[in-house]
C-alpha cells in the first residue's frame, strides 16, 4: 500500500509541477504557476496556524486562539452566541502568526522590512488580480511576473515555514536555483 502523501508535499508537488509546466510559456502556465504557488503559501500558513494552536494553545490569549482559527462571535436578538468566520487578509495572517511565533520563540525573527516580504507583496497583489479579474488586461501576466512572485513564494517559505520544516528547506535548497 502507497504512504499517503503529506498536505506539505502535495502542496509542494503542485507547485512543481506548476512550474516545470511554465516551459510551454503559455499564458494560462503563468496564471496557473502564480495560482498555485500561492495555494502553498495559504496551504502552509493555515498549518503554521494550527500547529500553533496544537502545541501552544496554553501559551495563547482568547483572541489569538479566535484569530488563528479566523473566528469570531456574534450574539442574535434572542442572547444565542453564534460562532461567525472572520476573514483575514493573507498579509494579516502572515503577521499574526510570525507575531505568534516571535513572542514564543524570541530567536525567530522576520525581516518585514526587506525586499523578500516587499516581492511577496508584489505576487500576491499579482495573484489576487488574476483570481478577481475585472477585465481580459487583468489576466495577462508576463514572465518577469511570474519570477517576481515566485520568487517572494519562496521567500515566504524558506524565511517563515522551512525554520519548523526541514523537508521544506531541503525542498527549497534543491529547487528554489532551478525555479528562480
Amino acid at each position: 500500500m502507497e504512504e499517503p502523501e503529506s498536505f506539505s508535499t502535495v502542496l509542494m508537488e503542485d507547485m512543481t509541477a506548476a512550474l516545470q509546466r511554465l516551459k510551454e510559456d503559455h499564458p494560462r502556465e503563468r496564471r496557473t504557476a502564480i495560482r498555485v504557488a500561492f495555494a502553498a503559501v495559504e496551504g502552509h500558513l493555515a498549518m503554521l496556524c494550527q500547529e500553533l494552536l496544537a502545541t501552544a494553545s496554553g501559551a495563547l490569549t482568547e483572541t489569538e486562539r479566535m484569530a488563528l482559527r479566523e473566528k469570531t462571535y456574534r450574539v442574535d436578538e434572542s442572547g444565542k452566541i453564534h460562532e461567525v468566520a472572520a476573514y483575514l487578509p493573507l498579509k494579516s495572517r502572515v503577521k499574526l502568526a510570525t507575531a505568534i511565533v516571535k513572542r514564543l520563540h524570541p530567536e525567530y525573527s522576520i525581516d518585514f522590512q526587506g525586499s523578500g516580504w516587499q516581492i511577496l507583496l508584489k505576487g500576491l497583489d499579482i495573484r489576487d488580480r488574476i483570481t478577481h479579474p475585472k477585465s481580459l488586461e487583468d489576466m495577462s501576466v508576463e514572465y518577469p511576473e511570474v519570477e517576481a512572485a515566485v520568487a517572494g513564494v519562496f521567500w515566504f517559505l524558506y524565511a517563515v515555514i522551512s525554520p519548523g520544516h526541514d523537508g521544506i528547506a531541503a525542498y527549497l535548497e534543491r529547487n528554489l536555483p532551478a525555479a528562480t
